[in-house]
């Protein structure tokens, strides 16, 4: 039986009351019902037409002090609007945080005429498309030029950056999966003909380790091809300064 509003509202209060950990939190029916703050609808904005965009930036684009912000925020978090992400970044600085839209966020721009970005990466998740985000900027502030989702030969990358001397580098987001099955897909993309590097854009750093080592125990021309970078090195504040991790490298 589908629930009416003040029924799923009457059931939520009578299940929230009953659990210790949030019994502080004051929970009224008008809350579920009140309608968004002006800075909780231009954030809900910002985060459906600029994926990944980190959090505090967002509050200084929008002009808001961080407690106006994160208040904001909050309120969006529980109206299950938005999902919150704590990412890894290089250097100094704490770690950054982003905003996931979620169907009741889609469902409130497109009450408000407002289209969310399409994902530029269709394949996996909401993580994996806004990193490839970051990876195409990067790239991009590099001179070259990125391709999202084309295939060369018989394997489909993710992204395929291209230098201005023509020569081209696969990149691949590498979130979930075995050593193993990571490894099958870089050895792979690795044998394209007309590929001059493979790139493996990690946000694990076991699974980096892991891949190493089980690379190592590959043909060495295969291996030269194939670097393992840190997604943290992507990170549109941080710095633009190269850590690749060559894996036939001691």
């Amino acid at each position: 039986m589908r629930l009416s509003k003040s029924q799923w509202v009457e059931r939520s209060l009578a299940f929230l009351s009953d659990v210790e950990c949030v019994q502080h939190i004051e929970i009224t029916q008008e809350a579920f019902q009140s309608e968004l703050s002006d800075n909780a609808v231009k954030l809900v904005v910002l985060a459906g037409t600029i994926p990944g965009m980190p959090v505090l930036r967002m509050y200084r684009q929008l002009t808001l002090h961080p407690e106006e912000g994160t208040r904001a925020k909050d309120d969006l978090i529980a109206r299950a609007m938005v999902r919150e992400w704590k990412l890894s970044r290089k250097g100094s600085g704490g770690r950054p945080t982003v905003l996931e839209l979620l169907e009741a966020g889609v469902n409130e721009l497109k009450k408000r005429g407002i289209k969310p970005a399409e994902k530029m990466i269709k394949r996996g998740g909401w993580k994996h498309d806004f990193y490839a985000r970051w990876i195409k900027r990067f790239e991009e502030k590099q001179g070259n030029r990125v391709r999202c989702e084309w295939t060369l030969g018989a394997k489909a990358f993710d992204l395929v950056s291209q230098t201005p001397d023509g020569k081209l580098n696969g990149i691949e987001i590498c979130l979930s999966g075995s050593v193993s099955w990571n490894v099958e897909q870089a050895i792979k993309a690795a044998s394209v003909d007309g590929v001059e590097c493979v790139v493996l854009a990690c946000e694990d750093k076991k699974l980096m380790k892991g891949i190493s080592d089980e690379l190592k125990r590959t043909l060495l021309f295969i291996r030269e091809k194939i670097r393992i970078k840190w997604l943290g090195e992507y990170y549109p504040d941080g710095s633009d300064s190269e850590s690749d991790t060559v894996c036939g490298a001691e």
